[in-house]
């Protein structure tokens, strides 16, 4: 991963992690998670309920890929996007970039996404 923004980025791997972090994820309105496993799932879950925008991207098929196969998974990815989850699969970042306060991602595609 490039870009002079790549120290910024934070890893969820535990609660212990979460707690390291958490005034930081309080504090944003734009969440973009890299990963659409278990736990990437249940972050987008629990922070888009809490009103934030969220943006998963998953460099699989679909979510979870790893744990389900496909038809187990599509209904949960329905009711993500419907909660207002956006879900990029087949893609994932490449470089993160300072743009004033927030953060820009680009990903392999070339697509940009803002996040605090």
């Amino acid at each position: 991963m490039s870009g002079d923004a790549v120290g910024e980025l934070v890893t969820l791997n535990s609660l212990e992690d979460y707690r390291a972090y958490q005034q930081r994820i309080t504090n944003a309105k734009r969440i973009l998670i890299m990963g659409g496993g278990l736990i990437g799932t249940e972050l987008a879950m629990d922070h888009v309920t809490s009103g934030k925008e969220v943006q998963i991207l998953e460099p699989s098929v679909h979510l979870m890929s790893n744990l389900m196969p496909h038809f187990v998974v599509t209904e949960q990815e329905k009711q993500l996007r419907s909660d207002g989850v956006q879900i990029e699969c087949l893609d994932y970042a490449t470089a993160i970039e300072h743009d004033g306060t927030s953060l820009i991602v680009t990903t392999k595609k070339g697509t940009q996404y803002q996040a605090d």
